[in-house]
C-alpha cells in the first residue's frame, strides 16, 4: 500500500521533480552543443533523429510482387545454360 501524502507535500514533490527535469534537459542541451561544436571542427554534425534525411528503404517496395521475372520464358525441352561453356577438344590433323 502507498502511504497517504498531504496535498502540499505532493505538490512540492512534483515541483521539485519538474525543476530537476528542467535542469537535466538544460545540461543535456549544453553537452550536445559542445559535442556539436567539437564535431563540426572535424566535419561532422549532430542532428536529431526526427529530422534530417529520411532513411532509404531497401528491398522490395510494398505492393510489388515477390520473385523475379526476366525476359521471355525458357524454351521447353532445353535446360537453361549456366556458367562457362565446356572446353571443346580439337583433333590434330
Amino acid at each position: 500500500m502507498v502511504p497517504e501524502m498531504k496535498p502540499e507535500t505532493l505538490v512540492k514533490s512534483v515541483d521539485d521533480l519538474l525543476v530537476e527535469k528542467q535542469a537535466v534537459v538544460e545540461k543535456e542541451r549544453e553537452l550536445v552543443q559542445s559535442l556539436n561544436t567539437a564535431l563540426r571542427r572535424m566535419g561532422y554534425e549532430v542532428v536529431p533523429v526526427d529530422e534530417g534525411v529520411p532513411a532509404r528503404r531497401r528491398g522490395r517496395p510494398p505492393g510489388r510482387p515477390r520473385g523475379r521475372r526476366r525476359g521471355r520464358p525458357p524454351k521447353a525441352g532445353r535446360p537453361k545454360r549456366r556458367g562457362r561453356p565446356p572446353k571443346t577438344v580439337r583433333s590434330e590433323e
